[in-house]
């Protein structure tokens, strides 16, 4: 038959002859303290009413998270995305690897962004400057965006050369010079064609060269 222990509520198993010869009194096998068995005697440990379960230290208990962990949490990412906009924002647009990302995530959030420029992305592919008369002459120049994304057009840097090679005149043209606009767009793969008046120069030339810029 089985017992329990008042004081720790153990249980503990004692025969009919322990329980009579000590008039019901024995000690706990597990804290040692002397108990009255009878008052929790039963045939079976588990049908005991008085048997407790201990949870034991190593037991999973449910642990609550504060609130305010998500909200750091949430902050120091805020701040981590604001950081990096701040500092390669501008430099993150123009890789051409990470922009088709940022191209997505704007057209989902209704943003903008920065217009894409990488000049050694625009082939030059033809120039040419002629002399028309003494007042007159012409600067043609063709170029093609070769970028995966439109592009503003750009400036031109034109320098014209003596005989003797050494520069003694430039002029850098504008968009708003050759297109009438400043805002101007290059789709990918635009091949364009522009052709300039430009006074002809005093000085007898030799030679001439542009960039774009």
């Amino acid at each position: 038959m089985y017992t329990q222990c008042t004081i720790c509520k153990q249980q503990q198993y004692l025969t009919a002859k322990e329980l009579s010869s000590s008039q019901g009194m024995i000690r706990c096998s597990h804290c040692s303290s002397l108990f009255n068995a009878l008052e929790h005697l039963t045939e079976d440990a588990q049908a005991n009413p008085f048997a407790t379960h201990e949870i034991l230290p190593h037991s999973h208990q449910p642990v609550k998270r504060s609130s305010y962990w998500g909200l750091l949490t949430s902050l120091c990412l805020i701040i981590l995305a604001f950081q990096i906009y701040y500092f390669e924002g501008y430099t993150l647009t123009q890789n051409s690897t990470v922009r088709p990302w940022l191209i997505k995530i704007c057209h989902s959030l209704n943003c903008q962004l920065p217009a894409y420029k990488n000049r050694n992305e625009i082939t030059i592919l033809h120039g040419s400057f002629q002399t028309i008369d003494k007042q007159h002459s012409i600067f043609k120049a063709t170029f093609i965006n070769q970028a995966l994304f439109e592009q503003k057009l750009p400036a031109i840097k034109l320098t014209l050369q003596g005989f003797t090679g050494v520069d003694f005149a430039e002029r850098i043209f504008y968009p708003k010079d050759y297109m009438n606009t400043d805002s101007a767009i290059m789709a990918p793969d635009r091949v364009f064609e522009i052709a300039l008046d430009i006074a002809t120069p005093k000085d007898k030339m030799g030679g001439y060269y542009f960039e774009l810029i």
